[in-house]
């Protein structure tokens, strides 16, 4: 295993062919500058990778399981990985379903090396944005669950209200512009008693 750390951007080659490894090492870390790990097998890089990849390059043929399968395994694995496959003549129907599974692309050998320097392009500018989308999705539905319900600020009011009344009722309902049966009626649905409210309470 070669590993190159001159970019953010992890890829993990598995492929068991070793002319496609020095290739791939050569072209990713020394000319594009990726950092790369090579494997033999998806095995060996999901016990041996240091760090979750960004990118997985492997070959349908290096593995013995389905190669759907194993699309489903690296994506359990690390959700947010770009599956591409490396294919030879024969294997494209497996390229296909694995497509259906998740998997970004495929390559036929012999590579086409500028087509996949355009392909992981893009496949990294995609994984960025989703991210970038459901990390704002989190944030926005945070902020949604901070706001309080209409109840609470019902409620709040009410006990401001009475505190700013010494919790005289018919004061409190004044001030809230409410008549006095309208307060007690939201008094008993919040369960608020004025002859505990006490300043020094923090109600």
């Amino acid at each position: 295993m070669h590993e190159s750390d001159a970019l953010p951007y992890r890829i993990a080659v598995i492929d068991d062919d070793f002319s496609t490894l020095r290739l791939l090492e050569w072209t990713l870390a020394r000319s594009w500058g990726y950092s790369v790990s090579m494997y033999s097998s998806a095995s060996a890089c999901f016990s041996e990778i240091p760090k979750p990849p960004d990118v997985v390059l492997i070959a349908v043929g290096a593995e013995q399981r389905d190669i759907v399968s194993v699309t489903s395994s690296l994506h359990r694995a690390w959700p947010d990985v770009v599956v591409i496959l490396l294919t030879v003549h024969g294997e494209h129907g497996s390229a296909a379903q694995a497509l259906g599974a998740g998997a970004w692309d495929y390559f036929d050998k012999p590579l086409d090396l500028h087509r996949m320097k355009h392909v992981l392009s893009q496949a990294l500018e995609h994984r960025g944005l989703k991210i970038q989308l459901r990390k704002r999705q989190r944030r926005r539905n945070a902020k949604q669950e901070a706001l309080p319900t209409m109840d609470q600020v019902k409620s709040r009011a009410v006990i401001a209200a009475l505190k700013q009344s010494g919790g005289n009722v018919k004061e409190a309902a004044r001030l809230l512009g409410i008549g006095r049966t309208t307060m007690y009626k939201l008094m008993s649905r919040y369960r608020i008693d004025h002859h505990v409210l006490d300043p020094e309470s923090g109600l």
